[in-house]
């Protein structure tokens, strides 16, 4: 066999050795395509050509699997840009209608031209949208929810009614709003229908100043923008634009709610109300995309049931408290049953806050059925149950925090009254409720809250209560001062005994602290208060006890076998 000729041996080589420059090249490529990150704003003019081998931010994609599309946001987000071009377009339309009120002040425009010219100066804000929505988006988003704003003001305008009337200011406003959301479904610009349907829920209200409007027609007009936002959301799907409907038709509804007056109004009202608790308790849970806007969608649900009995309560003809009562109590067992039924439907986030919103209604509902104190217990009870709701039933923060306030309130709740009760007598049935309340706290700390620092806060606070209620009803007896430091010094010495032997410091401390707290009592209340006789008694009682602990405490330190050994002094 003949050897190779040089030349060729010497070309493979080369060959070779490109073919491994060019490799290395195009791995130097991807790392510098990974170390500058993704573009903030699309590709330079500059940049090099982007490799088709190449993922989202320049990562090679595995053989045979498309490399996977860039996010994309569930709504327009607004950034420095399109925040300048609506300040643009806010103050072109405040230069002209500071100009146009110039002209009417002075006579030169009458209302008929007025309102053409307003009607016009809105359709050309929305024909210059839709002129350059291909070249300049953001203007267009811009100009075109101004236009929609601007016709809505003009429905609304006390100009508009009293040329026409109130009926026609409510049609030119659902025509308008109508007409929003189709632009924005037209140009797919969410913005476009928030603006559309703020604007017409805002719009209520002008139109309602000028007389006395029917209920029925606000609530007609409100149904349409609630209903067809609603509609239009789950179309595109835009979270954003149905929460503005759900804030703005709640807050419509709260309002107009004490007017309703006769069986067509509250018929209606309630009618709403319903259809709107529905929308709040159910549609969060159809889209599974994450999003801001769905967070704060879900989140709403919480108002669900204040908002809801408050709806009833106020467009309901109800004759006491009683009925108030049960009736947010029906709210609340709604709620919680709709959370039961459709919880292998609703999402997590979902369906807790619903539940608290149950629980809202629920504490709503007890001041309407129960006594003060009774209330206090009920709550007390209410937060506790939470609470084991949330641990052990489906963990969450948010449901463990709404039983955190009700404890806490309840506790405060608890400790105002008992004081009152140092100076005014409570019975004998109130003493009783307000220790039921003070050992639900205290269970709370010792038995159903799983979290040490939880569970030490809440002994502190059940000491203060325990404290506190010893007091309300010992200080009015005969010598009730003294029995009151009396059972405070036991309550102080049995703390400072257990904690002590188990060498608890923290416990060892707030025995000390109690036991503090009754010598101060000793010093200053009970040298006015308490009888010679009793008050000799009282010292020599405390200060033994005193002295005796000091005895034992030594007994009760804990090991010191790795401490130095005690030197005398010399």
């Amino acid at each position: 066999m003949e050897p190779e000729p040089a030349d060729s041996v010497t070309g493979e080589r080369l060959a070779a050795l490109e073919a491994r420059v060019d490799e290395l090249h195009h791995d130097l490529e991807v790392v510098r395509i990974l170390l500058a990150g993704p573009p903030a704003e699309g590709p330079s003019p500059m940049a090099p050509p982007v490799d088709p081998r190449l993922g989202p931010v320049g990562v090679p994609a595995p053989p045979g699997v498309p490399a996977p599309p860039a996010p994309t946001p569930s709504f327009e987000p607004i950034d420095r840009r399109q925040l300048l071009t609506w300040a643009g377009v806010g103050l072109v339309v405040l230069a002209v209608g500071f100009a146009v009120s110039t002209a009417i002040s002075r006579g030169w425009i009458g209302p008929e031209l007025q309102l053409v010219g307003a009607l016009g100066f809105s359709a050309a804000l929305v024909a210059i949208g839709l002129r350059v929505r291909a070249e300049r988006p953001r203007w267009a988003i811009a100009a075109c929810s101004g236009g929609v704003l601007a016709s809505l003001a003009t429905f609304a305008s006390s100009l508009f009614v009293d040329q026409t009337s109130q009926t026609a200011a409510f049609v030119g406003v659902a025509i308008a709003f109508v007409g929003g959301l189709a632009l924005a479904r037209f140009m797919a610009a969410q913005w476009v229908g928030i603006a559309a349907t703020l604007g017409a829920f805002v719009a209520n209200g002008p139109i309602s100043d000028h007389g006395d409007v029917p209920v029925v027609s606000v609530l007609l007009v409100s149904g349409v923008v609630g209903l067809g936002a609603v509609g239009l959301s789950m179309a595109a799907p835009w979270f954003a634009l149905r929460v503005a409907a759900m804030v703005g038709g709640g807050v419509t509804l709260l309002s107009v709610a004490p007017s309703a007056d006769g069986t067509d109004e509250r018929s209606l009202l309630l009618g709403l109300a319903v259809l709107g608790a529905a929308v709040v308790a159910l549609l969060p849970s159809r889209e599974r995309s994450p999003s801001d806007w769905k967070a704060l969608e879900q989140a709403l649900a919480s108002a669900l049931g204040p908002a809801l009995t408050w709806v009833v309560i106020a467009g309901v003809d109800i004759g006491g408290d009683r009925e108030r009562g049960l009736v947010a109590l029906a709210v609340a067992a709604v709620l919680a049953a709709t959370v039961v039924v459709l919880r292998p439907v609703l999402q997590r986030a979902h369906a807790i806050a619903t539940f608290v919103g149950a629980s809202v209604a629920a504490s709503i509902a007890l001041p309407f059925l129960l006594s003060a104190s009774g209330t206090l217990l009920a709550l007390a009870v209410q937060g506790a149950g939470v609470v084991l709701i949330a641990r052990h039933l489906q963990p969450s923060e948010r449901i463990r925090w709404n039983g955190y306030l009700l404890l806490a309130g309840s506790a405060l709740g608890l400790q105002a009254v008992m004081v009152d009760a140092w100076v005014d007598d409570a019975p004998y049935r109130d003493d009783l409720v307000h220790l039921l309340g003070v050992l639900v706290v205290l269970g709370f700390a010792a038995v159903i809250e799983d979290r040490q620092w939880l569970r030490t806060i809440g002994a502190l606070a059940g000491l203060v209560l325990l404290l506190t209620w010893f007091g309300s009803v010992l200080v009015a007896r005969p010598q009730g001062h003294a029995l009151v430091s009396a059972s405070w010094a036991i309550i102080g010495t049995a703390i400072l005994v257990v904690a002590s032997s188990r060498h608890h410091r923290l416990g060892a401390t707030v025995g000390l602290v109690v036991l503090g707290v009754t010598v101060g009592k000793l010093l200053t209340v009970d040298l006015r208060e308490v009888d010679t006789l009793w008050r000799a008694a009282l010292f020599l009682a405390v200060g033994l006890g005193l002295l005796r602990l000091g005895l034992r405490l030594p007994e009760w330190a804990p090991p010191t076998d790795d401490r130095e050994p005690h030197q005398p002094m010399r």
